[in-house]
């Protein structure tokens, strides 16, 4: 009489032979002779499987992807509840920017939503279920569209090309700025720049998985001080390059001291022709001969 510890193992043969499939350990008050015991087994995990899905999320608009981990018992039954995972299986990401909303599955029918962060230049991520003593399981989830649009890392995740140096030595130069005196939306928020003064010429680019369906491309742009040329442009797998627009970026700066009351303007283009292909974006700035402090800035690049 009293409280007892019990201890109990499932086998799938009789006389605890076979394999183990599960086991519970608890404490109840023995009351009597006919007194019962109700326990939740957990169930040994034998092999796991995973679902992801959607495969693929787009860099811009914040998606998620939902990770599902499935637990079979020794035998190969579907470990279905109420007892947890034993042991419980751990998820990881096979990059930082690619987060889970938990590193443990503990029990079934318990999901693990992965988010994308803009803290690496990753297109693609291994996601991995493991546990102690169990083959592990992974599934790869691809971003879409552009990485760090906003220029949070700077130009980490950008290329920058010179195509030719103007009458300036030293250029074109590129960079992020989070100071235009001109655009105060701009304050501590980067925008990546080209500066092509004296006719140099180059570009930014970033090769990217373009989603399917009707995509568009959009972005803030604005130019400081003198006039600047911006022709934006794709390139296929083939390196056949297609020109979208070229296009004059609106001044909101004519010298160090003045603004002109411009404001940065949105420019828009469908990529549908482009759906779920892999092509290189090119934002390529130049200037006329004599022309100085010629700077093209671009935000918040997106396609989707």
């Amino acid at each position: 009489m009293g409280n007892d510890t019990f201890a109990i193992t499932v086998y799938d043969g009789p006389n605890a032979t076979g394999n183990q499939l599960g086991s519970s350990t608890l404490t109840a008050m023995v009351s009597g002779p006919n007194f019962t015991v109700t326990a939740t087994v957990d169930a040994n995990v034998g092999s796991i499987s995973v679902a992801l899905t959607p495969t693929a999320i787009n860099a811009a608009g914040m998606q998620m992807a939902t990770f599902t981990v499935t637990g079979k018992d020794p035998d190969g039954n579907v470990i279905t509840g109420p007892g947890n995972f034993q042991p419980a299986v751990s998820v990881s990401s096979s990059d930082a920017a690619f987060v889970p909303s938990s590193t443990s599955v503990t029990a079934p029918n318990s999901p693990v939503t992965i988010v994308h962060k803009d803290t690496t230049c990753a297109s693609s991520a291994m996601i991995t279920a493991s546990a102690t003593g169990v083959a592990s399981q992974s599934a790869t989830l691809t971003l879409l569209g552009i990485i760090d649009g906003t220029f949070d890392q700077g130009l980490t995740c950008w290329k920058q090309t010179v195509v030719s140096g103007g009458s300036f030595s030293g250029y074109p130069r590129f960079g992020a700025n989070s100071n235009d005196p001109c655009v105060p939306s701009q304050a501590g928020n980067p925008a990546g720049f080209v500066d092509a003064p004296g006719g140099a010429d180059g570009y930014l680019s970033q090769t990217i998985t373009v989603p399917g369906g009707t995509p568009t491309l959009s972005f803030l742009t604005w130019n400081n001080l003198d006039p600047t040329t911006v022709t934006v442009s794709v390139v296929n797998a083939q390196g056949v390059e297609t020109v979208l627009d070229t296009y004059n970026p609106p001044p909101v700066q004519t010298s160090s001291a003045t603004c002109t009351g411009n404001v940065p303007i949105t420019k828009s283009y469908s990529l549908a022709q482009f759906a779920s292909q892999t092509v290189t974006l090119r934002l390529r700035v130049t200037s006329r001969t004599g022309f100085n402090g010629t700077i093209a800035n671009f935000d918040n690049v997106a396609v989707q």
